[in-house]
């Protein structure tokens, strides 16, 4: 880091704009990862789902995740497969998609952006893709 830690990007002042199910930021400060392997999701909310890879590669690139992703107010969870080989990485919070406005809807393909831009040379991903999480999408939690 070169940047001003005391000049927020202009993801987090969106973030910090409004209400609704955008989260709000985590003050940089705390740098400790969270516990990125405890189950948080709440059932019928939807989560980004960023990468589904090894389990191994899936918490590291979550822990990576969990404290890169703080300033914007995001959050990562690994969630096993099946077999246990695989995992796939979740971003928090959930959200209730029925209920999203259309700024909401706008700012999670931001976030997740600068998410994969802060990301770029810290996690190495078999993906076609350039920048990582750009093929990202939403899953409803059963």
């Amino acid at each position: 880091g070169g940047r001003n830690p005391g000049t927020p990007s202009e993801s987090v002042r969106a973030a910090d704009s409004g209400g609704g199910t955008r989260p709000s930021p985590i003050p940089p400060a705390d740098t400790r990862p969270s516990d990125v392997l405890a189950e948080r999701r709440e059932s019928g909310k939807w989560y980004y789902q960023i990468i589904t890879t090894t389990y191994d590669k899936a918490v590291e690139t979550a822990t990576l995740v969990s404290v890169e992703g703080r300033t914007l107010g995001l959050d990562a969870q690994v969630v096993p497969g099946d077999t246990g080989q695989f995992a796939t990485v979740i971003l928090h919070p959930g959200f209730d998609k029925a209920s999203m406005s259309d700024e909401d809807q706008d700012w999670w393909p931001r976030a997740i952006r600068e998410l994969g831009s802060r990301m770029v040379g810290k996690v190495t991903l078999s993906s076609s893709s350039e920048r990582p999480f750009s093929d990202a999408f939403p899953k409803r939690h059963p």
